[in-house]
């Protein structure tokens, strides 16, 4: 399911809908002419 909304969610950036979409632990964003995934650690806080 994630990597499913991961794909949706870069293709929604490239076409320039959005800069920037967050889904739980996984941002999506631009960054000048890169697309950016950042996943934070599930773990932190144990």
């Amino acid at each position: 399911m994630n990597a499913e909304w991961i794909l949706k969610a870069v293709e929604t950036i490239k076409s320039g809908l959005c800069e920037k979409l967050e889904k739980g632990n996984i941002t999506v964003y631009k960054c000048g002419k890169i697309i950016r995934i950042d996943i934070k650690n599930a773990f932190e806080n144990e």
